[in-house]
C-alpha cells in the first residue's frame, strides 16, 4: 500500500500527503470543523457573476498547506527547517480559514460586534470543545498555541508566519490561481514555479535587531513576484471588485440588516440569531453556519417570510433578481453625494424604503504595502517583500520601478445599488443634477 495519500486538484493537479510523516495533516483534514469548508465557497456570492466560482475554502485551503509544503522542500535543501516548524506552518496553512462564516468576507462586516474570521480561527484552534483542537493537543498539547500564534504573526522563527500571513505567502499563491482557474478570468496567473524556485531564507532587520525572514532572489524571482502582484491588481478590478458581484453582496447585507431590525422568523439557527443582535455566538452555534444553512433561510424567507422586505430582499438574492449597480468610481466626492442623494428620493419615489433598497458601496484593495504605506507603532512592516541583491536585502520597492506605478495604486471602486424597478425613477432625479 502507497505510503502517499493523492488529492486530484484542478489548480496543482496532484497533492500528495506522506501518511507516515504527515498524519496529522490528513487526521485535521477529516476532522469535522475542517470539513465545514467544503459549504463555504472561497468567493462568497461571486457565483452570480461567474458560474464556475463554485469552489470552497476546504480546496482552497488543501492548495494552501501543498504549497507550504513545496515553499519549504524547496528551502530545506539549502537551510535546516526544524521539524516541529515545519509541522506547525503546515498546519497553520491548512487551518487559516478555518473560522470563515457563511460567504466568507461578507458575513463578518454586515452584523453589530461581529467578531474576524481570524478571531475564530483562533477559537477553534485553541478551544478545548473544539475537534480541531483536540486533534492538535493529542499530537502535541503545545501545538494548538503555537498554531494559534502564527495566525496572529507572533511565532518564531518570523518566516513561519510569513508563509501563512504576508504580501508574499501561500495563502495569495493559491487564491490567485485558483479563482482565476475557477472564474475562467485569466488575470490572476503567474509563474509559482519560478518564485518558489527563487524563495530564500535572510535575516532581516526589525525593530533593532533580526529576524529570519522570507525573501526573493533578485537574478531569479524578480519578474515573478512583479507578475504576481500585478495579476492581483487586475484580479480585484476585473473579479473581487466586479459590479455583479458587489450588487448581489449589497443584496446580501440588506437582508442581513433587516434581520437586526424585526422579530426573527421562527427557526433562525442560534448563531444567526445571536449574530444578529449584536452577541458573539457559542463557538458551537456558529460552526452550525455555513452557506447552504443561510442560502436555505434565504430561500424559505423568499417564499413565506411573514415581514414584506425580509420576503422580497430574500427572493431577490434565491431567483437572481439582483440590484442594477452604477459605478460612479471615478467622481468627486461631493458628486457621488448628490447623485446618491437623487437615487434615494428615486427610490422613494418608486415605493421602496431607501434604508435597504438604496445603497452606496465602498470597496479598496492596496495590491502591494510598503513600510510608508504600513507601519506598525512606527516600525516597519515585516509584511513587506525582501529582495536578495548584489549580495545585500532591499525592499522590493528599491529595487522595481513596477511598484512605483500600478501595483501600489490602490484599487478604489464605489457603487450605487437600487432595485431595477426604480431604474426610471433613477434616471430622471440624475437628470436634473445634469
Amino acid at each position: 500500500m502507497s505510503a502517499f495519500k493523492i488529492i486530484r486538484d484542478p489548480v496543482h493537479d496532484i497533492i500528495a500527503f506522506d501518511a507516515r510523516r504527515d498524519g496529522l495533516i490528513l487526521e485535521l483534514i477529516n476532522a469535522p470543523g475542517f470539513q465545514r469548508l467544503r459549504n463555504i465557497r472561497q468567493l462568497g456570492l461571486s457565483w452570480v457573476a461567474f458560474p464556475g466560482a463554485e469552489h470552497s475554502r476546504f480546496t482552497h485551503a488543501l492548495g494552501a498547506c501543498h504549497l507550504a509544503n513545496r515553499v519549504l522542500t524547496h528551502l530545506g535543501q539549502s537551510w535546516r527547517i526544524e521539524p516541529l516548524d515545519r509541522m506547525v506552518a503546515l498546519v497553520a496553512a491548512l487551518l487559516h480559514d478555518v473560522g470563515h462564516g457563511p460567504f466568507s468576507h461578507l458575513y463578518e462586516s454586515v452584523f453589530p460586534n461581529a467578531r474576524s474570521h481570524e478571531a475564530w480561527s483562533v477559537d477553534i484552534i485553541t478551544h478545548p470543545e473544539s475537534d480541531v483542537h483536540r486533534v492538535l493537543a493529542a499530537w502535541d498539547p503545545t501545538l494548538p498555541d503555537r498554531v494559534a500564534a502564527v495566525l496572529q504573526k507572533t511565532y518564531r522563527p518570523l518566516f513561519v508566519s510569513q508563509l501563512v500571513s504576508s504580501q508574499l505567502d501561500v495563502d495569495r499563491f493559491d487564491y490567485l490561481l485558483r479563482d482565476s482557474r475557477m472564474t475562467g478570468a485569466q488575470y490572476g496567473l503567474f509563474d509559482i514555479e519560478w518564485i518558489i524556485n527563487a524563495m530564500v531564507l535572510a535575516d532581516i532587520p526589525v525593530d533593532g535587531k533580526t529576524e529570519r525572514s522570507l525573501a526573493i532572489d533578485a537574478t531569479r524571482g524578480l519578474h515573478s513576484v512583479e507578475q504576481h502582484l500585478l495579476g492581483r491588481h487586475f484580479m480585484y478590478k476585473q473579479v473581487y471588485f466586479h459590479p455583479t458581484c458587489r450588487g448581489a453582496d449589497m443584496l446580501a447585507r440588506s437582508i442581513f440588516h433587516r434581520l437586526t431590525q424585526i422579530e426573527l422568523p421562527a427557526g433562525v439557527p442560534p448563531g444567526l440569531a445571536d449574530a444578529a443582535a449584536g452577541r458573539t455566538p457559542d463557538l458551537r452555534d456558529y460552526l452550525e453556519l455555513d452557506d447552504f444553512v443561510v442560502l436555505g433561510l434565504f430561500k424559505e424567507w423568499g417564499r413565506k417570510a411573514a415581514d414584506p422586505i425580509l420576503r422580497d430582499l430574500s427572493g431577490r438574492l434565491v431567483e437572481r433578481r439582483l440590484f442594477d449597480v452604477v459605478d460612479w468610481s471615478g467622481l468627486p466626492q461631493a458628486d457621488r453625494e448628490a447623485r446618491f442623494a437623487a437615487v434615494s428620493r428615486a427610490v422613494a419615489a418608486a415605493g421602496f424604503d431607501t434604508e435597504y433598497y438604496a445603497l452606496m458601496d465602498h470597496a479598496l484593495d492596496i495590491p502591494y504595502k510598503d513600510s510608508p504605506y504600513q507601519t506598525t507603532k512606527g516600525v516597519p512592516s515585516t509584511e513587506e517583500i525582501w529582495i536578495v541583491l548584489d549580495g545585500g536585502l532591499r525592499r522590493l520597492s528599491e529595487v522595481s520601478d513596477m511598484m512605483s506605478g500600478v501595483a501600489r495604486k490602490a484599487v478604489a471602486k464605489t457603487y450605487a445599488c437600487f432595485p431595477k424597478e426604480a431604474r426610471q425613477h433613477v434616471d430622471r432625479e440624475l437628470a436634473t443634477l445634469a
